[in-house]
């Protein structure tokens, strides 16, 4: 028995963390169903087709989600009836970070806080918000941008109110896989 036994798992963001080896170690783990959650169509087709061909059976455990995050009514949507919910919020690129800073933070924070703000008001039980891993190489303007991101997380985590029953992280992978850090984070989260 672990963690994840008949839970319901949302997973928000591209091909960084919405991949067949994450969907098929939380199914393999007792989740119920895993929701996928992207503006990326073509990536989630690509999952579905794959996990389709690989197993029938655990494909139709998977939900998918095509839209944009910044929309509060499909997010709530998506995430209604979750218990955990992974995002793994972009950064923009180097140029557009440094062309216009200010874009490239509202471009990476208001989705974030419409995906925090949600989870809250659907009671989700978890949410982890996956950075960017300190060996990826950013320029100053975007490593700016991705501590922003994560003082804001953690400020939103200690803003909660007695009512509040989300408990909300932020990870940045480091030596660990991807899944270990997820796993990990939930387990304290």
């Amino acid at each position: 028995m672990t963690q994840y036994n008949n839970k319901v798992l949302l997973l928000i963001g591209g091909r960084r963390l919405i991949t067949e080896a994450v969907v098929g170690h939380f199914l393999e783990q007792g989740v119920v169903q895993v929701r996928a959650y992207s503006g990326d169509e073509e990536g989630l087709t690509v999952l579905r087709d794959r996990l389709q061909v690989d197993d029938a059976a655990v494909a139709a455990r998977v939900k998918y989600y095509i839209g944009d995050v910044n929309d509060p009514a499909y997010m709530a949507e998506a995430m209604d009836g979750v218990d955990f919910v992974l995002s793994a919020p972009t950064i923009k690129s180097e140029r557009e970070c440094d062309e216009d800073p200010a874009e490239a933070c509202t471009a990476l924070l208001k989705p974030v806080n419409v995906v925090m703000d949600t989870a809250i008001q659907q009671k989700a039980q978890k949410l982890v918000v996956v950075g960017r891993s300190y060996t990826e190489p950013l320029s100053y303007t975007c490593s700016l941008i991705a501590a922003l991101l994560e003082k804001a997380v953690f400020a939103q985590g200690c803003n909660q109110v007695e009512d509040d029953i989300t408990s909300i992280s932020y990870v940045r992978p480091s030596g660990k896989s991807i899944i270990e850090l997820i796993d990990s984070a939930l387990a304290w989260a």
